[in-house]
């Protein structure tokens, strides 16, 4: 028996007809694995994008607060240092101060004697002539 043209074309496009199809179907399911493959990636993806990120606030927040803690331990020691500072001012201004109503003392002293040194020159000589005249 022999099989004419047409059956033999018909039998080879059957056969490559099932073949396509079974090929599609194959496809079909390593897309659908690929997708499921890649969704999962992507939800993968965003989940470590999103705890990467709550890491990061967590350093950034921890950062800040490092900061904020060097911070107000650079201006307490600003602080402690202005005081010393303001404290040896204060000290050197009232030993100053001491020097100077010392200072001022001895000079009222010196001036007071001068003023009774004046005086009793002033009675010596208007004694001396008066001694003078009865000598």
């Amino acid at each position: 028996m022999e099989l004419s043209r047409y059956e033999v074309s018909q039998h080879q496009h059957d056969k490559l007809h099932d073949k396509l199809q079974q090929l599609s179907s194959e496809y079909y399911n390593e897309d659908c694995k690929m997708n499921d493959i890649v969704e999962a990636r992507r939800r993968q993806a965003f989940d470590m994008k999103m705890e990467m990120d709550k890491v990061f606030r967590k350093t950034l927040s921890s950062i800040e607060s490092t900061y904020q803690t060097k911070s107000c331990n650079m201006v307490e020691e600003e602080a402690m240092r202005a005081r010393d500072a303001v404290n040896v001012l204060t000290q050197s201004s009232q030993s100053r101060e001491k020097e100077c109503m010392s200072v001022i003392r001895r000079q009222q002293a010196s001036y007071d004697k001068m003023i009774r040194a004046k005086v009793n020159l002033d009675v010596l000589n208007t004694t001396t002539p008066c001694r003078n005249r009865y000598h």
